[in-house]
Parts: structure tokens; sequence; C-alpha cells
């Protein structure tokens, strides 16, 4: 599959996980569920230092979610990375979104190894909203200096 294909596939997943929203409201992963939210994409929020997020029952990890998900997102950390996967491993989630800042080396061979389909070093954002500042912008940019996915 090529790169856009695997990420076409990833966004049409019913159910998210999305581990890295936060108490502090700056945090990429908040803007990253908020735009789920926005759009009604079913999403759980996952800290295990947080009981909720805005309203909404926040899981300390994959293995307490309520229902299984289809996808993962990770907005975290490198350091914390490797664990999501292998939870998402155990949970038979086949679909990683690791936001821009979160890859790594041991997190890519461990999908690899895995046979889980990841997308790495891109903004989910810049597929997620529509073409609102300034991922427009930075969607725009990428388009144009070919580093947009074929």
């Amino acid at each position: 599959m090529t790169e856009k294909q695997i990420i076409i596939d990833f966004l049409t997943s019913k159910t998210f996980a999305l581990a890295g929203v936060s108490v502090n409201k700056d945090k990429f992963g908040n803007y990253i569920y908020d735009e789920l939210m926005n759009k009604g994409i079913k999403t759980f929020p996952i800290n295990p230092k947080l009981k909720e997020y805005k309203g909404v029952v926040c899981y300390p990890n994959l293995e307490s979610l309520p229902e299984k998900v289809d996808a993962l997102i990770c907005s975290v950390k490198p350091q914390k990375v490797l664990d999501l996967l292998t939870d998402a491993q155990k949970a038979d989630i086949k679909k990683v979104w690791l936001q821009q800042g979160s890859e790594s080396k041991e997190a890519l061979d461990f999908c690899r190894e895995n046979s889980i389909s990841v997308v790495s070093k891109r903004c989910l954002m810049m597929f997620l909203s529509d073409d609102s500042f300034p991922h427009n912008l930075h969607k725009f940019f990428s388009i144009v200096f070919g580093k947009y996915p074929k």
C-alpha cells in the first residue's frame, strides 16, 4: 500500500483511541481529540493520570476501554509509544498513527514486525481538518514541496 492508501485506510476507521489528551490545554493531543469529537468520530481518550477530559471518561490504557477500537493515535513522547504499541497488539489494533514527534525507530520496527499499519512523521490535523488555518497552510506547503503523500 502507498502512504496515501494507508492514510485513507486509517481515516476510514469508525472508532479511535487517542493517547495524549492532557490537563495542559496546549498539548496537541487535545486539539486532535477536539477535532475528532467535532466531526462526531467516536474517540476514547487515554491518559493514566486523568479521570476525565472535558466531561468524558478518560481511560488509563487500551485494556480498560469499554469496546474494541479500530485505530490508535499516539500523541505522546516516544518513550511511551512502545508500551502503547504492545497493548495495541494485544487488543488486535492494526492501525496506528504516530503523531509527529511520537515516532522512534523502535516503534516503527515494532509495527513492521507485528503487521501493524502505521503512519508516522505526519500531522493528523492536516488530514482531519477542513482546510482551516494553520493546517491548510501546512498542507499547501507539503504539496508545493512534494512532501504530500502520493
